[in-house]
């Protein structure tokens, strides 16, 4: 399985655990978010401390599931995102629409703040 998904109380993490997200998974990636949803979970850590490479497709998903979470006061944070997705968030805009923190343990208690 390329993405797990842990719980840690009141928080899903969902691990991307790929060196390359693109469009092949991230079909798994939208069914996992949709099913947390649907859970009724609104507190959403997208870990990619392993992801090195991330294409459109994978950054559309998460966008997509960022504004559905986000209409039903729900919250999606990025944790652990390395230098070369980094570089895409920053040239899509998209670092400023995010919230990222450095470990998913970061992101995890962000949400007791």
């Amino acid at each position: 399985m390329n993405i797990l998904q842990e719980v840690a109380g009141d928080v899903v993490v969902q691990k991307v655990n790929l060196k390359r997200a693109t469009y092949s998974e991230a079909k798994n990636l939208k069914n996992n978010l949709n099913k947390d949803f649907n859970d009724g979970m609104r507190k959403i850590v997208i870990d990619l401390s392993q992801c090195k490479y991330m294409d459109s497709s994978f950054l559309g998903v998460l966008v997509q599931a960022l504004k559905n979470f986000s209409k039903d006061g729900g919250k999606i944070r990025l944790a652990g995102v390395q230098p070369e997705v980094a570089v895409l968030l920053d040239i899509t805009g998209m670092h400023r629409v995010f919230t990222l923190f450095k470990t998913k343990e970061d992101a995890i208690a962000s949400f007791k703040d």
